[in-house]
């Protein structure tokens, strides 16, 4: 997939899933509703990528009023490089584990050189509580983020109302294990906090050359 360009979907934008071998290169998405936030156009992910292996996202320009690039279960070896994000949620992996579901696994993710502006995160990690499952060999790396509201996110409490209303539960003892995680070479400006960190099964996770500060107001012009 190659110079195209795409404006305006009204959910998803492009969708990579089961699939194997596939390059992203010059592709730019245009969402032209500038609001961020509640008001703003849900479900406009940019790239989803969903239990696929050996992809490639290359050059590539994309807005979002939601996750600008999603990582979920069965993904491995997804690499990205030279991306730049407006709005939306940045890049993440998951949500995993939802209603308690087991084996969920993405492995060998690298995302490297990428700037984000006014994105609500850099880079993001969600799982819910009370499921199964590993996250390894992740490298987020030199990232520069402007005016983000929080520029590293690892949530293994997610349960957004929006999803779950009636709130979650405990799930016990039992969460996806997060392992070899590295955030290194983060770079520009956050709304609200450089990181928000919830671990609850985290081993060997790396906080590396991090020089993230706070927006002055005039920058941000909004707490969101």
């Amino acid at each position: 997939m190659r110079g195209l360009r795409l404006t305006d979907s009204p959910m998803y934008h492009i969708v990579i899933m089961e699939s194997t071998g596939v390059r992203v290169e010059r592709v730019s998405i245009v969402v032209n509703d500038d609001v961020v936030g509640d008001g703003g156009p849900h479900n406009t992910d940019g790239v989803s990528i969903i239990s696929s292996t050996d992809v490639v996202l290359r050059d590539c320009q994309i807005d979002s009023g939601d996750d600008n690039v999603v990582i979920k279960e069965g993904s491995h070896g997804i690499y990205g490089v030279n991306l730049v994000l407006r709005r939306g949620k940045g890049i993440s992996i998951g949500s995993l584990g939802e209603r308690g579901s087991s084996q969920q696994f993405v492995t060998d993710i690298v995302f490297r050189n990428v700037t984000l502006q006014r994105s609500y995160y850099g880079a993001r990690i969600k799982t819910w509580k009370g499921s199964t499952g590993l996250v390894r060999n992740v490298t987020f790396e030199s990232f520069f983020v402007q005016d983000v509201l929080v520029g590293i996110m690892v949530d293994q409490n997610y349960c957004p109302l929006s999803q779950r209303p009636e709130g979650c539960r405990d799930g016990g003892v039992d969460a996806i294990r997060l392992e070899d995680v590295a955030f290194r070479g983060f770079s520009g400006t956050f709304v609200r906090e450089e990181r928000q960190i919830s671990c609850l099964r985290c081993i060997d996770m790396r906080f590396e050359h991090i020089a993230l500060r706070k927006s002055l107001p005039a920058r941000s012009g909004r707490e969101r």
